[in-house]
């Protein structure tokens, strides 16, 4: 509904900017959304403007690091370079100084081979527990 929703006001003209943010995308564990709504937003209009903030903190299991992402998603190359520089300035502009060691930290982690099967692993831990977490709460002892 959101998706069709955001196309029918791009047909009639109106320019959409759609900010997602997907935090905790990665920590579903059940029966429920598998895909961040900025894939199907993403090209749906030449009126639509998607942008996707993204962090290591809950999808990549790295809390405390600070580092996050910015994904903007446009037909057209020209909109696309725009956004990449005012992203840059306002960067520029507001910060001080990056956390270079926590970036480096989970750009390395990412590029590791081992790195999904670590992730996979992780996630089994943290759905366990989850679970677990669920199973006491329904189980009408505490309620």
């Amino acid at each position: 509904a959101i998706v069709n929703t955001i196309h029918q006001a791009a047909e009639a003209g109106v320019n959409v900017v759609v900010v997602t943010d997907d935090a905790y995308f990665g920590l579903f564990f059940e029966n429920s959304i598998h895909e961040s709504l900025f894939g199907k937003l993403a090209g749906i209009h030449p009126r639509v403007l998607t942008i996707k903030i993204d962090g290591a903190t809950k999808e990549e299991f790295v809390w405390g690091f600070r580092v996050g992402f910015i994904t903007y998603a446009h037909e057209d190359a020209a909109v696309l370079h725009a956004m990449e520089q005012k992203t840059l300035g306002i960067i520029r502009a507001t910060i001080s100084s990056g956390p270079h060691p926590s970036q480096t930290f989970v750009l390395d982690a990412l590029k590791a081979p081992e790195f999904e099967a670590q992730k996979q692993e992780k996630f089994e831990i943290m759905k366990g527990r989850a679970n677990k977490v669920k199973a006491l709460l329904d189980s009408g002892k505490y309620g």
